[in-house]
């Protein structure tokens, strides 16, 4: 009896953590972006910046900025496990400026970015994010300097 109820317990352990966690299908007119990080070595010394992007044509004398902020939420609650970022519809904003003493009316196509979002690096997991349809989602990868600079 012993051995039928500890076999039962380890194959309903070994079930629970085998499965494999499903993020939401993203919400109408959202895409669901995975993003995996090759293997480095000394990833410790390594962060990336997250950025969203978009393509506008917009007149040659002017210059888009994005605002948005990233949300970052939860599918385990109040846990805080299986963290994923999403842009809400109502947290982004395209702000337009015009380039003084800038002459001519010709429309060009720029690509325009956000201020990133700084993670580290760790190519053992993968991050989900959420963003509208129209959006793409880069990223850079920097070095960190391993010293610290004193400022005096």
């Amino acid at each position: 009896m012993k051995n039928i109820i500890l076999a039962f317990s380890i194959l309903l352990v070994s079930n629970f953590y085998s499965q494999q966690v499903q993020y939401p299908e993203p919400k109408e007119g959202y895409k669901k972006i995975e993003l995996k990080l090759p293997k480095l070595k000394d990833e410790e010394n390594y962060k990336i910046d997250v950025y969203v992007s978009i393509k506008s044509k917009l007149k040659k004398c002017e210059k888009e900025t994005l605002e948005i902020d990233f949300k970052e939420d939860f599918l385990v609650k109040p846990r805080n496990i299986y963290l994923f970022y999403k842009i809400d519809s109502n947290t982004f904003a395209t702000i337009l400026q015009k380039i003084e003493n800038c002459e001519g009316n010709e429309i060009v196509e720029k690509k325009t970015y956000n201020s990133p979002l700084s993670l580290g690096y760790y190519s053992g997991i993968t991050r989900y994010f959420y963003i509208p349809k129209y959006m793409n989602l880069e990223y850079r990868i920097w070095k960190v300097e391993p010293k610290f600079i004193e400022v005096k």
